[in-house]
C-alpha cells in the first residue's frame, strides 16, 4: 500500500519519503517534472485585508468563472448572486474587471426566464473546444437542468430556448456545479452528486456544438461511476485533528497540458466536515476511472483572513495563475487568490 501511495504521489510531481525514490523503483533519482506551473496547493488571499474584487451589499455572491478571451486585462468575470436572506433566487451576473485593485460591483443580471429554469439559475462556467463554436456560458437550475448562453453576432448573449440536459439526465441525485472539459472530440461534464462523489456525462462535443448553433435534437449522455468521493479528502477540524470530509462540492476540473503535450485534469472543489470548509484539489493523467484522482494532501486555499471559502475556480493572467473563489465574511463576495511565490516581496 505503502509503494502504490508513492508512486501515485511521484507521478503528481509530489514529494513524499517512504525511503525510496520517484525514479525508477528504489534508485533514489527523481522522475522528470514535466507537470505544468499550475499550482494545487498553496494559494494565499491577493489583498487579505481587502479580499474582494466584485461585491454588493446585501447579496451574496458566489461561484466566479472567467469568460475565455485569450487576453489579459481587462477580465471579464461572471458568477451567481442571490439577495442575502432570499437564497432560492438565484440569478447570474457579470462584470468587467479592469484591474485587480479596484473592486467593481455586477454590472449586468441575467434571471430565469424560460419555464424549465424555475426561479434560479446558478453555477456559470465558460466552456470553450467545441469543434467551430465560439466559448459558450453553461448554467445550471435549482432542480438540475444545464442551459447554455451563446454570444450573438452583436456580441450580447443569447440563451437556447431548450435545455442541453434536462433535470434528472445526468443524475437521479443532487447536481452541482458542472465543469466542463473537452478532449479528442468528446465532452466531460464533471459534477458532484448530492455532495458526495464526483462523476462525469460524457457526450459526442459535435452533437454539442450543434445544439448550440441552434440544433434541436436532444444530444445524449452517457454518465461515470464515481470517480472520487469527499471521504478521500482530509479537513483540519482543529490545529491538531483531521476528519475526512463529509460534503465535496462546488466543483472545477480544468483540463491541462504538459510540457511533453500530455494533458492533465485538475479538479479543485469545496470539502466540509464537522463545520469546517476548506478548498481542495485533486489531479489526474485521464480524469476517468482508468487513473483515479489523487487528492492533494494540503489544502488549496492556505489562508482565508477569517473568512469561509466558497466555490472555486482557476484562471490565469499573463502566465500566472489565479483562484477566484466565493469568499464569506460579515457577506460573500468574490476575491482572488495567487500562489504564495507571486506576491511581492516584503523589503
Amino acid at each position: 500500500m505503502r509503494l502504490r501511495v508513492a508512486q501515485a504521489a511521484c507521478g503528481l510531481g509530489l514529494t513524499i519519503s517512504l525511503g525510496s525514490g520517484c525514479g525508477t523503483l528504489g534508485d533514489g533519482v527523481a522522475a522528470p517534472d514535466t507537470w505544468p506551473r499550475t499550482p494545487l496547493r498553496g494559494f494565499v488571499l491577493r489583498d487579505p485585508e481587502s479580499p474582494f474584487v466584485v461585491d454588493r451589499p446585501g447579496y451574496d455572491l458566489d461561484m466566479p468563472t472567467v469568460e475565455p478571451t485569450g487576453a489579459g486585462l481587462p477580465l471579464h468575470l461572471w458568477g451567481q448572486l442571490a439577495p442575502r436572506n432570499e437564497p432560492d433566487r438565484k440569478q447570474l451576473f457579470s462584470v468587467i474587471l479592469p484591474s485587480l485593485d479596484e473592486p467593481q460591483v455586477p454590472q449586468e443580471l441575467f434571471a430565469p426566464t424560460l419555464p424549465w429554469e424555475g426561479q434560479s439559475i446558478q453555477h456559470p462556467v465558460w466552456l470553450s473546444g467545441l469543434p467551430d463554436t465560439e466559448p459558450v456560458l453553461l448554467y445550471t437550475t435549482s432542480d438540475g437542468a444545464v442551459g447554455l448562453f451563446v454570444r450573438g453576432r452583436d456580441g450580447t448573449l443569447e440563451r437556447r430556448r431548450s435545455p442541453l440536459a434536462a433535470a434528472g439526465a445526468l443524475s437521479k441525485g443532487k447536481l452541482g456545479r458542472v465543469s466542463p472539459t473537452v478532449e479528442d472530440g468528446r465532452l466531460r461534464l464533471y459534477f458532484s452528486v448530492d455532495d458526495q462523489a464526483v462523476h462525469y456525462a460524457e457526450t459526442d462535443a459535435d452533437a454539442v456544438a450543434a445544439f448550440a448553433r441552434g440544433d434541436d435534437r436532444p444530444v445524449r449522455f452517457v454518465t461515470s461511476p464515481a470517480l472520487i468521493a469527499a471521504s478521500d479528502f482530509q479537513v483540519a477540524v482543529s490545529r491538531s485533528q483531521q476528519q475526512s470530509a463529509e460534503r465535496l462540492g462546488s466543483l472545477f476540473v480544468r483540463r491541462v497540458t504538459t510540457p511533453a503535450g500530455r494533458s492533465r485534469y485538475d479538479l479543485y472543489a469545496r470539502a466540509e466536515a464537522m463545520g469546517k470548509a476548506v478548498l481542495v484539489a485533486a489531479s489526474s493523467y485521464r480524469g476517468d476511472g482508468s487513473e483515479p484522482f489523487l487528492p492533494i494532501p494540503d489544502s488549496l486555499l492556505a489562508q482565508t483572513a477569517g473568512g469561509v471559502p466558497m466555490g472555486p475556480s482557476v484562471s490565469e493572467l499573463s502566465g500566472h495563475a489565479l483562484l477566484l473563489l466565493g469568499l464569506k465574511t460579515v457577506q460573500t463576495g468574490i476575491a482572488i487568490a495567487v500562489p504564495q511565490s507571486d506576491l511581492p516581496k516584503k523589503p
